[in-house]
């Protein structure tokens, strides 16, 4: 029996079998006819699929910028989403932010191949305690995502909330599935408190006769292992001690025969061996392989007629993950089945740090340079926190804990972290205690659904209505519309759809953020369009519903995570943060000349050329008063309103004009669509008088857009005689027509709706000390001092500069980097400055 052995505490993990390893050496390189005939050995099984992740799973990770959190402060986040070429991932990530039962925070961010960034503003009334994170998009194939935050509000965080648990359950794992008589058997177990937690105990392995056969004890998060040879007709019980209390529990049934297969760790991979007490040749085992990620990497034939069979499974070439290795009878029937973790730290070896200027003294400048190979193609973010501060590794898992463990298996893992930053021999014997505690998630289930089941996904924004004649309910059947979309950051955005015989419509793969207006008009040239209201189905971004069993994670215990200093330090931080925003002017007399209303108008609407009063011949103010809202449209108003301007109607009766023809070309000037023309004359000659350009926030458009707009949506009319910002210099002058914000506006108003989309991703704030040289006297109390999200890297550039300004507390920088490769592969790096 190959076996693990430990000194004192430590485990040696390549020690214990050095001169079983020598043997199998030298047995591997004899002749199989000369091997001995009850243990022979067989031929080193190397992986045949080195590259191996083309079947990845679909699912969703998310990286923190930290762990841990101040009420009033911001969590960043950056999610990707994973899944095999041509898979479905979805168009929106649902955030959510709960504390126990309550939902706290949700937030709806658009997917981008397969990345999105958003963000949590924590209340500055949050409670102290544990909080989840979970995620899922409108794809239901995807495996959810949730992560614990620890967060420090208004109440003081207990100095411990460890409280002992009673009433503790012991599970046992045999490595291979059962105990065999006579056969050494390698068991695990794993002890559990009443609220699901690892608990710490000890004890002793008894026979029905009460003989102490061994002793065991818990060695990391409730798990631990010994050895057991099961002797015939005997039965056997864990015996502890707790509150007192004398505790007993079985370890199960010993079968009289069958096969026990052990594995070990290895310099080239596992050393493996095969025991068997079956009389039957054909309950012997017949195949070995290995399944990863469900492709099969080796298949080795089994003979079966030795008892005892020893090797070496060379898994270095394999990517980092868990191994299922199975033993299977000549029928095909598992008789012997065990996960191995394979962990060869390729997501370690990607990033480094260049650091040209290192400074810990106070809100010094920082400049460094992240550096990787050319040819890596993915998606990373990179965070820099006050490694002291920001909570370490309490609650929040990197991508590579996400990605390896926690989507690979069916139970919870406590602090996944730790099996990838520990010491190499205690986080091998870790991750192996951890497969044989655990099961591996081969078929995860569904646990999102969704308020209204399409097969027809068009992604991203669908506004749906019906539109009718004006103060009518008579349906707008069969027409063409138009429709004049603005929200944050887009203006005027043009969208076409038709309407049914119920004059419903729909439209689709809209993308935007916040409240956007819907401005609709009927599109039916040459004929006048006629009045409309339009009636939308929902007025925002429908709530996608993840299915009632979910499973809220388990909150561990956790000693306050900061030294009390700083646990009353950050309960104050919000309010030095906001001192460090800069000098308030609630003392500063200020003596100006008071601006007009119109003058404010144009401040508040007005950027660029546009501010301009250079040949400004008339500024109409439309929010003070209500003069327009009895005109069916904009031109009728200025009509009534602009002496000198004229509106020619369209002539479908002539053709537009020809790119071709001699002398010139002006779109503008298009005898088929509306012209508005300002203290002249339109001409019939074939360069004729100049239109003016006509703007609608900013953005030149058609006039027959205008048409689109009520004037009750209209904020401000600015004329000019001439434009120097428009094409030629805009010799026939130029008229800038501004929509009202959405505040001003109701909510629905005849042909003109308001839908609110996506939450806001918001940019990480930089403080710059060269440009803002008076915030220099403030207390700066930032723990995260840098984050960029969603970096895709394309492949021809493989750096990028880091510079940032340093607190007034930090003493040691905590760099991450973590991502994920087209193929699902994480990527990380982690490295303390000081």
């Amino acid at each position: 029996m190959i076996r693990r052995t430990y000194l004192g505490t430590i485990p040696l993990v390549f020690k214990y079998y050095r001169t079983l390893f020598a043997l199998v050496m030298l047995l591997l390189a004899m002749p199989a006819g000369r091997l001995n005939a009850q243990s022979p050995s067989l031929p080193n099984a190397a992986v045949s699929n080195p590259t191996l992740r083309s079947s990845q799973q679909v699912k969703i990770l998310l990286q923190l910028d930290r762990s841990v959190y101040a009420r009033g402060e911001t969590i960043w986040f950056n999610a990707y989403l994973s899944a095999p070429e041509a898979t479905p991932v979805g168009s929106t990530l649902q955030a959510e932010l709960w504390k126990e039962d309550s939902l706290c925070l949700r937030h709806q961010f658009p997917v981008a191949l397969g990345v999105t960034s958003g963000q949590f503003i924590l209340p500055t009334n949050c409670a102290t305690g544990w909080y989840y994170i979970r995620g899922f998009t409108d794809e239901s194939s995807l495996i959810p995502f949730q992560t614990l935050v620890y967060v420090i509000g208004k109440e003081t965080p207990p100095r411990s909330n460890t409280a002992t648990a009673a009433n503790s359950q012991l599970f046992f794992y045999a490595e291979s599935g059962s105990l065999v008589e006579g056969i050494e058997s390698h068991i695990a177990f794993k002890a559990l408190d009443n609220r699901g937690m690892p608990a710490t105990l000890s004890g002793t392995i008894q026979n029905a006769q009460g003989n102490i056969i061994t002793s065991f004890s818990t060695w990391h998060q409730g798990m631990g292992e010994f050895y057991l040879r099961p002797e015939p007709g005997q039965t056997y019980y864990a015996q502890w001690v707790e509150d007192g209390s004398v505790r007993r529990q079985s370890l199960g049934a010993v079968r009289p025969t069958g096969n026990v297969l052990s594995l070990i760790d290895h310099p080239e991979g596992f050393l493996f061996e095969l025991t068997s007490s079956e009389k039957n040749p054909l309950l012997r085992g017949r195949w070995l392989t290995g399944v990863m990620e469900e492709q099969e990497v080796f298949r080795l034939p089994l003979s079966p007629k030795v008892n005892t069979l020893q090797g070496v499974l060379r898994t270095k070439q394999l990517a980092s993950g868990i191994l299922t290795i199975t033993v299977t009878d000549s029928s095909g029937g598992v008789i012997a089945a065990r996960n191995v973790f394979v962990n060869n730290h390729e997501y370690r070896s990607t990033f480094s740090l260049q650091t040209d200027t290192i400074s810990l003294a106070r809100k010094a400048k920082n400049k460094w340079i992240l550096q990787w190979p050319d040819s890596l193609q993915g998606s990373i973010s990179i965070a820099v926190t006050d490694a002291d501060l920001d909570g370490g590794r309490y609650g929040r898992s990197t991508l590579v804990a996400q990605s390896l463990l926690l989507f690979e298996l069916k139970e919870e893992v406590v602090r996944p972290d730790w099996y990838f930053n520990t010491t190499a021999d205690s986080a091998s014997v870790g991750l192996d205690l951890l497969m044989l505690t655990s099961s591996k998630n081969d078929s995860p289930t569904p646990l999102v659904s969704l308020p209204i089941k399409s097969t027809d996904k068009k992604g991203y924004i669908t506004i749906k209505g019906q539109a009718f004649f004006k103060d009518t309910r008579q349906p707008l059947a069969n027409a063409k519309l138009i429709a004049v979309l603005s929200a944050p950051r887009i203006r005027n955005n043009i969208l076409f759809t038709e309407t049914d015989q119920a004059g419903r419509f729909s439209i689709d793969s809209i993308l935007f953020f916040g409240p956007a207006r819907f401005i609709f008009a009927e599109h039916r040239a040459p004929k006048k369009s006629r009045a409309i209201d339009i009636r939308l189905d929902a007025t925002s971004l429908p709530s996608l519903v993840a299915a009632s069993n979910w499973k809220r994670p388990n909150l561990p215990p956790l000693q306050t995570p900061l030294q009390q200093g700083d646990t009353a330090w950050l309960q104050k931080m919000n309010e030095l943060v906001r001192e460090a925003e800069g000098v308030t002017l609630e003392e500063v007399t200020i003596k100006t000349r008071t601006k007009s209303p119109l003058e404010k108008l144009q401040e508040e609407y007005t950027r660029g050329a546009f501010e301009t009063d250079a040949f400004v011949e008339r500024v109409i103010d439309l929010v003070n008063t209500d003069e327009a809202t009895t005109y069916h449209n904009i031109f009728e108003y200025i009509r009534f309103r602009i002496p000198g301007l004229q509106v020619v109607d369209p002539d479908y009766s002539k053709s537009p004009p020809n790119p071709s023809q001699s002398g010139g070309f002006d779109m503008q000037n298009d005898p088929t669509k509306y012209r508005i023309f300002y203290r002249q004359l339109p001409s019939v000659s074939g360069m004729g008088n100049p239109p003016m350009v006509i703007y609608l926030n900013e953005v030149e458009v058609d006039a027959d857009v205008l048409l689109t707009i009520p004037t009750a949506e209209i904020a401000l009319v600015k004329l000019f005689s001439s434009f120097a910002a428009a094409q030629g210099g805009g010799p026939g002058g130029a008229l800038a027509i501004y929509t009202k914000k959405i505040e001003l506006l109701k909510q629905n108003s005849g042909s003109a709706v308001t839908f609110t989309g996506y939450s806001g991703i918001q940019t990480f704030p930089e403080i710059r000390y060269d440009n803002s040289p008076e915030l220099r006297n403030s207390f700066d109390g930032r723990i995260t001092l840098f984050w960029r999200s969603a970096l895709f890297l394309n492949g021809n550039k493989g750096r990028l500069p880091i510079e940032f300004y340093n607190s007034d507390r930090t003493k040691r920088f905590r760099v991450v980097v973590e991502g994920l490769t087209p193929t699902g592969r994480p990527l990380f790096f982690e490295k303390i400055l000081e």
